[in-house]
């Protein structure tokens, strides 16, 4: 790809992915939007609550090779399956289906005054498709028992040349951690409404040391860059999640897009 400035690459995706900027490597994949979904068998034509599953996702049908294609396609598959009883991903899902049926038919068969619903329900959307690189938003709401359901959101990037994930410090320019926290966190106090001179901490949050921290779900979207908290991370579940967006505009010195 040829060589861009910082600047002009940030522009670029800041002036809505103008038409024909990318080299042919790096033109968009195309994908059609799949939808599973699932219910267990003994509960179809009945009232009471049940157990269901319902996935939708893009599955990627022309990328840069078959290989890059797969690979983009294991990569939105993987969090969308990921077990409700095991550490990692279900193979299908079919297989996330039936994990989900024979924990609530168990839950049943044990309480038979059981009356709370389980479900997953979850989605991937494209929430960019530029400069080789593609930007997954994914949203979870799950509920499998306890004391309520469960709501998270993730933003994944992977590299269209590859196939592979990408990290947001892959993109980072010299310095642009440590602009980025600033920025960070001067949105974040304004989202929360927390003064300069207030500790994050007292204001109810968790940050370690009392100093606030980037963490791990960050990612690119048509509006810039953004910085999502779900619910337990930094605080409790009465919280609810936070969700910063930083736009390109003021990334200047943040980003390095020319790879």
């Amino acid at each position: 790809m040829p060589s861009r400035t910082p600047t002009g690459a940030i522009a670029l995706l800041g002036a809505a992915f103008v038409a024909g900027s990318c080299t042919p490597a790096d033109e968009p994949v195309a994908y059609t939007t799949v939808s599973f979904e699932r219910t267990l068998e003994e509960c179809r034509g009945q009232t009471r609550p049940c157990a269901t599953v319902s996935l939708s996702y893009p599955d990627i049908t022309r990328a840069r090779s078959a290989e890059v294609r797969d690979s983009l396609n294991r990569g939105i598959l993987r969090p969308l399956l990921q077990s409700i009883d095991i550490e990692g991903s279900r193979e299908s899902p079919e297989a996330l289906a039936e994990e989900l049926f024979f924990y609530y038919t168990r839950t049943v068969r044990e309480f038979p005054d059981y009356s709370a619903r389980w479900y997953i329900e979850r989605s991937a959307q494209v929430a960019l498709d530029s400069l080789g690189i593609l930007s997954l938003e994914f949203s979870d709401n799950t509920y499998t028992g306890g004391a309520h359901p469960m709501h998270q959101e993730w933003l994944h990037l992977f590299d269209t040349r590859t196939g592979a994930r990408l990290s947001v410090d892959s993109l980072m320019a010299e310095g642009g951690r440590e602009r980025l926290l600033a920025l960070g966190e001067r949105e974040f106090r304004r989202v929360r409404a927390i003064s300069p001179e207030d500790g994050l901490n007292e204001a109810g949050f968790w940050f370690q040391a009392n100093r606030f921290a980037l963490g791990q779900n960050i990612g690119l979207t048509r509006r810039g860059l953004e910085i999502i908290f779900n619910p337990y991370e930094i605080a409790p579940y009465a919280t609810g999640s936070t969700r910063l967006v930083l736009p390109y505009d003021s990334l200047q010195a943040v980003l390095e897009l020319s790879r």
